[in-house]
């Protein structure tokens, strides 16, 4: 994704096609306005300097609307947020924002770089309930290592075999680490199970019923995240 800085591209779109949003478009006084393809936004000038990534282009604004790349429902529902009272790591603030709402807003405020609103999202997100799936899906979209490593740490313990779906989702790299990780694992509960005859089914197999006394493997280690690429903060996505 790219900040389109030049203001004359406004001018691109005629006005017939400009479509002011009803919520965010007529506000006064200390304002900024932005598109955001064909919706016109307005926003109090210092909110929008606390985007780092666009502090340069409002030094150079000339009174055109600044065009920004970008989903305008993202900006929508992160000016839900942006604009709260209060916001924060941390925050005391007892409004619940929805899922919807924090997903965009994380999402612009990654790619725009907003750390402070970045950091009160995901705060938020880690309360919020989503499959493993969902959440590998917005670490790996929004720079969340993390949430993809959940994940990984899931497949490894998990009796159902992993999913097409859940492979394509990994990639070769991380499927294949996650494989070896599990035959590991699975080798181990196996002979915990085979030396203790009293815990056998009839069949002469392991009893699934007893996986969870194995202990469960270590957690991945820091050099395995950077050896796969994994790290604190990785890079914003290059399109939003």
């Amino acid at each position: 994704m790219t900040v389109l800085s030049n203001p004359s591209a406004a001018s691109e779109l005629p006005p017939n096609k400009i479509r002011k949003d009803k919520q965010y478009a007529e506000l006064s006084g200390g304002h900024v306005e932005f598109l955001v393809k064909d919706a016109l936004f307005a926003c109090p000038k210092y909110k929008m300097f606390e985007f780092h990534k666009i502090q340069a282009i409002l030094n150079e604004q000339d009174g055109q609307p600044i065009v920004l790349e970008g989903d305008p429902v993202d900006f929508r529902n992160m000016f839900e947020v942006l604009l709260a009272p209060v916001y924060g790591p941390s925050s005391g603030w007892t409004h619940r924002f929805s899922k919807a709402v924090l997903v965009s807003s994380l999402r612009v405020a990654t790619f725009y770089d907003h750390p402070t609103l970045r950091g009160f999202c995901i705060e938020k997100l880690e309360r919020e309930r989503f499959t493993a799936m969902e959440s590998f899906s917005l670490g790996r979209e929004l720079a969340i290592p993390v949430w993809e490593i959940d994940l990984i740490e899931e497949l490894v313990v998990r009796e159902k075999p992993i999913s097409l779906e859940e492979a394509n989702l990994l990639g070769l790299e991380l499927y294949t680490y996650t494989v070896a990780r599990r035959e590991q694992w699975l080798i181990e509960t196996r002979q915990k199970s085979l030396s203790n005859p009293l815990k056998r089914s009839s069949q002469g197999l392991e009893d699934p019923a007893d996986w969870g006394s194995v202990k469960r493997p270590e957690k991945m280690s820091s050099q395995t995240q950077i050896a796969l690429g994994f790290s604190a903060y990785r890079e914003p996505p290059k399109k939003i």
